[in-house]
Order: C-alpha cells, then structure tokens, then sequence
C-alpha cells in the first residue's frame, strides 16, 4: 500500500512539473511571437517596405522562423522573470507560512544576492587593471563571486530554516519537515540564483554594451534593469503564505511575470539603437552593406525573337531600364548616392562587361518569397531622417527569391 502512496505522489509530482513547463512555453512563445511580428513590421516600415509585411507572416515557414527565434527570445526573459513565481509557488504548496518581514526577506535574497554579484564583477571590470583580471588571482575572484552569488541565497535558506525550526515550529507544518520538500526548495532557491545572474550576464550587460551608444543610458538601463527586477521579486514574494488566508488565483503566478517581460521588452525597445536590426542582423533576416554581392536577375520570360517584343531584357526589365538601374547597382560606393532624377549622375557608368544582368547589392530584407534588393550605397542602419529613408529605398527592388541568384565572386572579379 505505501508503495501505491509514494508512485501516486511521484506522478502528481510530474505531473505538476509538466503543467508548469507547459504553461511557460505557451507563455514565452506568445510573447515571443507578438514581439516577433512587431520587430517585422517596425523595421520594413522602417525600410519603406510594408506593403510586404502580409506576405512574411502569411508564409508558413517565415511564421515558423519568427516563432523558434523569437519564441526562444521571449522563453529566457520570461523563464528568468517566473523564477522567482515558481519558489513562492512550491513554498506555497510545501506549507511555508511567513511569521514576520525576516522570513520573506530570506525569499527576496534569492534575487538579491545574483544582481549584488553582478554589480562587484562590473565594479571589477573597471577598476581592476587589464592585467590582475587576466592573472590567476582575478580570475579565482571571479570564479568565487559566480559561485557565491548563486549558492549563497540557498545556504542562507537552509541556515535560517535549520535555526528556526523550534522557534517557528515548521516541523508541524505541512510539508516542510520532509527532506524532499526542503531539497526542492533549496533546488528552486540556486535555479532562481543561477537565472537572475545569467540574465545580467548574458542579456543585460551585452545589451547596455553593444547596443546602446551613449555612457550615460548604458548605466541608467543598468540601474532600470537592477530596480525591475528586484520590484519582480518583491511582487513574488509577497505572494508567500502569511496565515491571513489569501485567495490567489494560480493563474497570477504566471501572468504577473508576463507584465515584468513585456516592461522590459518595451524599455530595450526604448534605449536600444537600431533595435530591429539588432535582432534581425545576428539570424540573417536582414543584411548590411558589407554583406554585398553579386547577383544575376533570371530570365523568367519568353526571348524577344519569340514574342516579337522589341526591347526586353529579363524578367519584363527593357535592356534601356536594366542600364538604369545599373548605375546604382555597382560594386564602386559613389561620395555620394547617385539619384534617379538628378542631371549630375548621367555621366556614372557601371561596369557590364560581363553581365549586363548582374547586379552588385544585399538582401535589406532576406526572409521568405518577396526579398527587398538593395544597392550597396543605400543604408538603414543609424539616424536618419524619413525623407533621407524614403529616398534610399526607392533605390532598392522588391523581387521574388526565384528571379534572384547568387554569384560567385570569381564570376565576376570587379
């Protein structure tokens, strides 16, 4: 009979921990999603180019692309927020009742602790010289504030628990005498530890390096990042049992981290330079400049000879409108972009000695069927106004992927 006693708690177990994990995917894939499309559609407006932003999230393999991407995106913020949710909710089911502000304050430590840590590694950085943090002594350091940082908050939990068993009386609180609820607890306590520090590290720091361009906004979303997070741990705590029976939904423990994300999100959005391409660059939705290549338009269409129509070159383009575009379709940046209307640029003459078809650009937009073509002296990246946007992508062609294909640079060696 115990042994049916202990299977079922096991399963029941399990079965919670399925339920959690699932609820978090559904959760962080959502977000991911929704912050996906808005990414799409804030960099092709951006580009000029909305009117193909229907045709990206209508493909099912561009949906699929945004969704993994993104989704996995939104899955680590959002795991790294619910942390702290999920240890008041197994404190919660282990039969934890907070007495007084010291007990809740061993809870909030668990957050505490990490981003303490981070803030002597960044102290580190950049007092300590070049030298000592390459040496054996820096790097021990190092090594002793990560593993302090997410281990500490788990031994000050079993500390404090062991000292105040008699004092509190936990042992006759459901669950808590158990070694197998105080193990999950210490467990959960190094997880919430261990994530609250990878998100500094991982996310925070580079996002406030890379990809903000002012000193002082790198420190104040170093300072924002500190405060959201600890104000997303006190709200978790104050979840904890106090005895003053609560009525509180399950459903709290998931959507409340949701709201702490999404305030996030929208303040990387707000401080970070160029955002969309941030995201977009790294995965190859998007290219830059640099990425320029050749690439020869396909002759879809039936020859002239055949048709009888004077003047076709490929792909419904006349021989006259393929010189044309040409001209800023070359390997050579002009000082400055050559416009359609203006009498200066008559004189530019692009290279076509071997292909009069051959175009020399990058891909401003590369996911899915519709790809926006453009010439290698058109860029989106950095400060510009929308008339300065707005001329650079009337320079770019909007092309299926079939009529595109890629060349060699031993194809043409100019």
């Amino acid at each position: 009979m115990d042994f049916f006693d202990v299977t079922d708690v096991k399963i029941d177990k399990i079965d919670k921990v399925l339920d959690i994990i699932l609820n978090i995917i559904k959760l962080s894939i959502s977000l991911g999603v929704i912050f996906g499309f808005v990414v799409v559609y804030k960099y092709l407006k951006n580009i000029n180019q909305l009117g193909i932003f229907t045709n990206v999230i209508s493909q099912p393999y561009s949906a699929i692309a945004i969704l993994i991407i993104f989704g996995f995106i939104g899955l680590f913020f959002y795991i790294s927020l619910f942390a702290p949710f999920l240890l008041s909710a197994i404190a919660n089911d282990n039969g934890v009742l907070i007495r007084n502000r010291k007990d809740r304050l061993v809870f909030w430590q668990s957050s505490i602790i990490p981003i303490i840590g981070f803030w002597v590694f960044i102290f580190v950085a950049f007092c300590a010289s070049k030298e000592w943090q390459r040496s054996i002594w820096g790097m021990v350091f190092l090594l002793v504030i990560l593993v302090l940082s997410v281990l500490l908050p788990a031994i000050i939990f079993f500390f404090c628990w062991y000292s105040g068993r008699k004092k509190y009386k936990l042992k006759i609180v459901k669950g808590i005498y158990t070694s197998n609820s105080l193990g999950d607890l210490v467990s959960f306590f190094t997880l919430v530890s261990l994530f609250n520090f990878i998100l500094f590290i991982i996310a925070v720091l580079p996002i406030a390096a890379n990809w903000i361009g002012d000193e002082s906004y790198q420190w104040f979303f170093l300072v924002c990042s500190t405060f959201l997070v600890i104000a997303n741990s006190f709200v978790a705590v104050m979840l904890l049992n106090d005895g003053k029976d609560k009525i509180l939904n399950k459903i709290s423990y998931y959507v409340l981290p949701l709201f702490f994300c999404f305030f996030y999100l929208v303040a990387i959005a707000v401080v970070a330079n160029d955002l969309p391409q941030r995201f977009l660059y790294p995965i190859r939705f998007i290219e830059m400049p640099k990425d320029s290549g050749w690439y020869m338009i396909n002759n879809n269409y039936p020859r002239r000879e055949d048709v009888g129509f004077q003047g076709v070159g490929v792909n419904g383009i006349t021989t006259e409108g393929m010189e044309y575009i040409k001209k800023n379709f070359t390997r050579e940046v002009p000082f400055e972009g050559i416009d359609f209307d203006e009498e200066k640029n008559k004189c530019a003459q692009p290279k076509n000695k071997l292909q009069k078809n051959a175009l020399y650009g990058y891909m401003a937009w590369n996911l899915g069927e519709v790809k926006v073509f453009c010439p290698r002296s058109v860029e989106f990246y950095g400060k510009h106004t929308e008339k300065e946007l707005l001329i650079a992508s009337q320079k770019c062609l909007v092309l299926k992927a079939d009529v595109l294909q890629p060349l060699d640079r031993q194809y043409i060696p100019y």
